[in-house]
């Protein structure tokens, strides 16, 4: 027999493989005639059908052993075994040929038994294996071992372990994964003694002649037959063959292999040999049986009787097996007492208490008989089960998406089989597919949004599959029953239902829930629902969207578990979400989609709706389209859109018209001021009421910023808290040029004026008309800072031309933003409060950019928008009289009298110049859309009661 090849050079610390020991020292053992047959058999078998191959892989014996082990596949039904005897030579039958043992197929099988039929019509099926005729049973030796130099003299040597085994792939898998014991096989349970020997049938069988001439009298002999030891023919071989090694003065070890907890399709509990063992779990497993194996024969008073421990007495041994059948897929956890993870085949799923794992330990003990499951044996085995196993699952690998047929490597998008190594805590409810369409999701999608929109939930999306973390939130905006909740749904189903919280924004932002933000921890989504109806700050979501550690909580933790959020934020509510502190943070990080197409009842249609732990509607067939998609944005678009720049038209102007719906200073601020370089600076003031209080005339302050803002909003605000967040809305937020620096000193502060801000002004009633406000000027300063206009005429041109101002389209955002107000009429300051958004106010895209549709009406009274007239950016004022025409204050308008609507129209016309009297002041007010039915005798009793206090500022 030949030496084995080498295999190929590695690192001189590496840990030899299991076939690296076997064929390690592996020398010719004879140079004689029959050891070259020998070495022809074991060269030819490499030629292996691959159903063979396969079949010897699942007994755990490594496919670059293959062509060592003296095997040959007849077609896919045939694999023929060869014996060989201790020195290398083939074993032979009476008639000096080969000894050869067939391992049949099923359809071989049928072959044989039809032919045996046609001689004897009862004879039975064959069995899976067949021997020469009338040559009874050998003694089976792995090539492996047999191609060893010494092998012959460990086998003959009394103090080298011997291990008995039934089956040829048995007895190779345990000498490749424990070669410090010999193992020979023996074709079944009882093949270790035949007849051929010329006994008659009523004589008993002898034991063969070839396990006679091994040495065994003082030696450890260990029997490990399968696990179907509840058969009692199958103990009555054990006992036999256990009696037999006794009788020869062995020590005689029996090691008892447990049935897996699993059900096979006939309802049975799945048996294991050591190979099946092994292959399943691994050859750690089948050395721990190897070491808590118990003597066959024990004393008992004077007499030794054969009483082999078949169910294991002690914890210890009783856990060994617990450990081999579970202790893969469970870990303790610490973050709570009594708490466990489990593995469920496809990801790992936080277990609150004992009940599954007692469960699985009910399972071991019927699956293989044991009878003691008394309370303080089950109780005494989980304690040890629990003081044995990992602690908490291993931390999940990076760039690996779980699908149901295994994970997705997003590195070269190959499919890996699920691991418990993987540490995926999620899977998703479907199956990869990389030729699956994307286009019956994308194509419903693209007429519910734009396609700026549509962009922001592809990079969304996109997010939640790599798991990369961008600095942003997406709201999704839009009336009842327009489909909104779809795109919720349809992330989720991309995160994975058990990777996803779904949480109340009120419950997470409220500081007395102190278990709320847990649940955050380790989630790809964070979506919160109804969030329109909360109006307080955003401090978590600003911690959770900016990278900030949150603080956390657990109940009946006994760890730290304070954490970072590294999933995607996503807000879906009717209208916008109010924060009562809107900071720059909310404002930079905020993300709209607006769905406004209210469905009707003859075109619903069932899309997506939770079905239990699945899914069931048109787009689930499509979903691993839909992560095709996904995947299918490049890191570079996903930052595009999601980013805090942009140069759309569409995006800036939808991004300002939610602003301006959500934020007071905002609105107020766009409405009344405008940036002028040239203008040195503008007083802050003090609070209305101080002014009021020393009784100072109202011409002397009211065109201060500070209670210009508090005569409008209606709001009290601290000097320090409105200056800081005015500069902070245009300076840092929207990058208005303003000087840099703290707001408390320098140009900040002036010695005379006290707190100023420099180069704002409030609007000049008729220089300034038709003049972007402030903030729609900081935020096209921040596209382009050139503001080279260049006028843009018709909506054809304008289509394709959605960079503002990048010099290659020949369109300018300011300019454009203009067109838009002359064409609709309407000004951002016309988004009040009490204005939702439809169809009209929908911004839509157009495929080349982005434009919106029609003016602007409120959806209640369908009243026309009060606007005034539109010039071009920096044009000279208008030569036509000037209308009353006054934009619609921000009065509270739960709280406010007639005379407050009076004082805010008097205070519009003044801001225009014109004239003050009973009859203007009705139109005005009538004029509006959210003022209440106020009678022309009530204008005129307002106004009575208005004049002595205003007539040191108006000439009435």
């Amino acid at each position: 027999m030949t030496q084995a090849e080498p295999g190929p050079q590695t690192a001189q610390d590496r840990a030899p493989s299991p076939s690296e020991v076997i064929l390690g020292d592996a020398t010719p053992v004879s140079k004689t005639e029959p050891s070259k047959s020998a070495d022809a058999l074991l060269t030819s078998a490499s030629g292996l059908h691959r159903e063979h191959a396969a079949k010897l892989a699942d007994c755990a014996i490594p496919p670059e052993l293959h062509r060592h082990l003296a095997m040959t596949s007849v077609g896919d039904s045939i694999l023929q075994i060869a014996y060989l005897n201790p020195d290398g030579t083939p074993t032979t039958t009476h008639d000096s040929k080969p000894f050869i043992r067939e391992r049949l197929g099923e359809a071989e099988r049928d072959r044989r038994w039809l032919a045996y039929k046609r001689d004897k019509p009862n004879a039975k099926r064959p069995g899976r294996y067949a021997s020469p005729s009338g040559n009874g049973c050998r003694l089976y030796h792995s090539p492996l071992r047999v191609s060893q130099k010494n092998y012959q003299e460990r086998l003959n040597d009394i103090n080298a372990e011997l291990r008995v085994t039934e089956g040829e792939f048995k007895t190779i898998a345990a000498n490749i994964h424990d070669p410090k014991t010999i193992t020979i096989g023996v074709g079944g349970v009882t093949s270790w003694r035949d007849r051929y020997d010329g006994q008659c049938k009523d004589e008993p069988s002898k034991p063969i002649i070839e396990l006679e001439e091994i040495p065994v009298a003082g030696r450890r002999v260990r029997l490990c037959f399968d696990s179907d030891l509840h058969k009692p023919q199958v103990r009555a071989a054990l006992r036999d063959l256990a009696h037999y090694f006794d009788e020869r003065g062995a020590i005689v070890i029996v090691e008892v292999l447990p049935s897996m907890p699993q059900r096979d399709a006939s309802g049975d509990w799945i048996r294991l040999g050591l190979d099946d063992l092994i292959h399943h779990y691994g050859a750690a497993a089948f050395l721990a049986i190897k070491k808590i194996a118990q003597p066959a024969f024990k004393t008992k008073g004077k007499e030794i009787i054969y009483a082999p421990e078949l169910e294991p007495q002690t914890t210890h041994r009783r856990n060994t097996y617990l450990q081999i059948l579970a202790g893969a897929h469970w870990r303790a956890s610490t973050e709570r007492n009594g708490a466990w993870t489990q593995w469920t085949g496809t990801h790992w799923r936080s277990v609150a208490n004992s009940d599954p794992i007692l469960r699985t330990i009910e399972q071991v003990m019927e699956s293989n008989g044991w009878e003691d499951r008394e309370q303080r044996t089950v109780n005494s085995l989980l304690a040890a089960f629990r003081r044995s196993i990992d602690l908490n699952p291993p931390s999940q690998v990076k760039g690996l998406i779980p699908c149901l047929n295994g994970c997705l490597r997003l590195e070269d998008r190959k499919l890996l089989p699920h691991d418990p190594a993987h540490g995926n805590a999620y899977c998703l409810s479907f199956n990869y597919n990389p030729l699956a369409d994307h286009k019956p999701i994308t194509d419903v999608l693209a007429k519910m949004v734009t396609p700026v929109e549509l962009d922001i939930f592809r990079a969304g999306s996109q997010s939640i599959a790599t798991g990369y973390r961008r600095k942003a939130f997406i709201e999704i905006t839009g009336p009842g029953n327009s489909g909104k909740s779809v795109f919720g749904r349809l992330l989720t189903a991309l995160a994975g239902t058990d990777n996803t919280v779904a949480s109340d924004l009120e419950k997470m932002e409220d500081r007395s829930g102190r278990f709320e933000t847990i649940k955050l921890r380790g989630k790809r989504l964070a979506l919160f629902n109804e969030c329109d109806r909360y109006s307080g700050p955003l401090n978590v979501l600003k911690a959770m969207t900016g990278g900030d550690r949150i603080t956390a909580e657990m109940k009946r933790g006994t760890e730290s578990v304070d954490f970072y959020f590294t999933g995607l934020t996503v807000l879906v509510g009717n209208s916008p979400v109010r924060p009562s502190d809107a900071t720059g943070a909310v404002i930079n990080r905020r993300r709209s989609i607006v769905v406004p197409e209210v469905i009707s009842t003859n075109d619903e249609r069932e899309l997506i709706e939770p079905d239990g732990s699945g899914w069931r509607g048109e787009f689930v067939p499509h979903l691993p389209g839909f992560l095709n998609w996904a995947l299918a944005m490049s890191d570079r678009d996903a930052n595009i859109a999601l980013g805090k720049d942009s140069n759309d038209i569409g995006r800036i102007q939808r991004d300002l018209d939610t602003v301006f719906e959500t934020d007071n200073l905002a609105r107020w601020a766009e409405e009344h001021l405008i940036y002028d370089p040239s203008h040195k600076h503008s007083q802050v003031g003090n609070p209305k009421s101080t002014y009021l209080n020393l009784g100072t005339p109202r011409c002397e302050w009211e065109n201060l910023l500070l209670p210009h803002y508090e005569l409008r909003v209606e709001f009290s605000v601290g000097i320090v808290k409105f200056k800081n967040k005015l500069v902070d809305l245009l300076r840092d937020t929207y990058g208005l040029p303003l000087p840099k620096g703290s707001t408390r000193h320098g140009e900040y502060r002036n010695r005379q004026l006290g707190s100023v801000i420099p180069h704002v002004r409030l609007r000049e009633p008729v220089t300034d008309v038709g003049k972007p406000g402030i903030v729609t000027q900081a935020a096209l300063y921040r596209v382009n800072p050139s503001r080279d206009e260049q006028p843009v005429t018709d909506q054809e041109t304008r289509d394709g031309q959605t960079p503002a101002g990048d010099e290659r389209d020949g369109c300018d955002g300011f300019s454009e933003l203009d067109i838009d107000r002359e064409k609709t009429g309407v000004s951002f300051a016309s988004y009040g409060s009490g204005c939702e958004k439809n169809a009209q106010t929908r911004l839509s895209s157009h495929r080349k950019g982005s434009a919106r549709h029609a003016p602007v009406t409120d959806a209640q009274t369908h009243h026309e928008p009060v606007t005034a007239p539109v010039t071009e950016f920096n044009a000279q004022p208008s030569t036509q009289p000037i209308t009353p025409s006054v934009p619609e204050p921000m009065v509270n308008a739960q709280c406010s009298t007639v005379a407050t609507w009076v004082s805010a129209a008097i205070d519009g016309l003044g801001d225009i110049n014109a004239a003050v009297d009973e009859n203007t002041v009705y139109s005005v007010i009538k004029s509006w859309t959210r003022a209440p039915a106020i009678s022309r005798a009530q204008v005129r009793s307002a106004l009575e009661r208005i004049k002595p206090t205003q007539q040191d500022c108006f000439d009435f």
